[in-house]
């Protein structure tokens, strides 16, 4: 009895000192771990990480954690790995699900990366990020609808995030709801005051929808945020145009131009409008930088038929009517007409 009661105590001494050994492991792996969510260098975060997986290779937070560190610092294929560790000690991760997807989004692995955020979500309904950024394929793919529903998801979870609103507004406006996307660049600008996009894609809203002062307005306060945007006076130009304003139009479409001297409408904009002026030599030099591009058929064909007005207006029927039957020739029926009367 006594040498089986030795016996059981050493066996209970070696379980003990095992079981403590494994919990004081768990204790530093964690203090490490601590220790790289504290870090502020990316450096120290991911050695802490490093050293808390090597005494827990099952570390799920521990990979998820440093696949962020990696990523932030453009090391995505490590990221990847990390994520891919992080799910395999944890199938139910839903963050790392996420993580990894938002990773193959990035990287434009786009059937990877909806296998992973629909996992995120199926998961973790609660992700709002996983909703978000699932919205931005969707919207990518014109899958309008859906973007709108993951979207609308989003908001629902977090509603100070600028970035679902915004985008959500994006698929409202490219599907012609104005209206809608309106509300939803106000939203996004309540709380992201200063995006420069957005007040833009508002001001073309606006435009869209009549509101040619609301459009001046928003498409000014972009300018002012970023006065090398030549889009932005193109679309203000053509507010103002709609306005009644021409000169401040032709401003706009000169500093357009000036931004930009491939951009088709804004001459075609400035010279149609110097037609309207009486400045015909300025509207067929500017027209005629638009035919001589050739970019867009649409386009072409109208500065054909405005640059035979110009030329009809300074006593050159030869020249406008071979402008007007070459646009006729495109398929622009009120050329037709002009070509055959001169042709008589």
């Amino acid at each position: 009895m006594p040498r089986m009661l030795c016996a059981f105590l050493l066996v209970f001494l070696f379980l003990f000192l095992f079981v403590n050994q494994a919990s004081a492991v768990g204790v530093k792996a964690e203090s490490l771990y601590t220790k790289g969510l504290q870090s502020s260098a990316p450096e120290e975060k991911i050695k802490y990480f490093s050293e808390a997986i090597e005494l827990e290779d099952s570390y799920a937070e521990a990979y998820n954690n440093r696949g962020v560190v990696y990523q932030s610092i453009g090391e995505t294929e490590k990221a990847l790995q990390d994520y891919t560790q992080a799910i395999k000690a944890d199938p139910k991760f839903g963050r790392a699900y996420y993580n990894r997807g938002n990773v193959y989004y990035e990287e434009g692995a786009l059937s990877q990366a909806l296998a992973d955020l629909n996992a995120a979500i199926q998961i973790n309904p609660t992700l709002y990020e996983a909703y978000l950024v699932r919205g931005n394929i969707n919207l990518d793919a014109e899958n309008y609808t859906q973007a709108i529903s993951d979207y609308t998801n989003a908001v629902k979870l977090n509603e100070k995030s600028a970035a679902a609103y915004a985008n959500r507004g994006v698929a409202y406006h490219t599907i012609g709801r104005f209206k809608e996307a309106i509300l939803d660049y106000t939203l996004s600008l309540e709380i992201d005051p200063n995006d420069v996009m957005i007040l833009k894609y508002r001001g073309d809203a606006n435009f869209q929808m009549g509101n040619y002062q609301k459009a001046i307005e928003d498409l000014t306060a972009s300018i002012d945020l970023d006065f090398n945007d030549q889009e932005a006076y193109l679309l203000r130009g053509q507010a103002y145009r709609h306005s009644g304003k021409i000169e401040e139009a032709i401003e706009d479409f000169t500093e357009a131009i000036k931004l930009d001297g491939d951009l088709q409408d804004a001459y075609y904009q400035r010279g149609t409008l110097l037609v309207t002026k009486g400045d015909y030599d300025g509207a067929i030099e500017d027209l005629t930088a638009v035919i001589d591009a050739g970019k867009k058929e649409n386009i072409t064909r109208l500065a054909l038929f405005n640059r035979g007005v110009a030329n009809q207006k300074k006593g050159k029927p030869e020249r406008a009517r071979d402008d007007f039957c070459k646009a006729c020739a495109m398929e622009l029926k009120e050329a037709c007409a002009l070509c055959d009367r001169l042709r008589q």
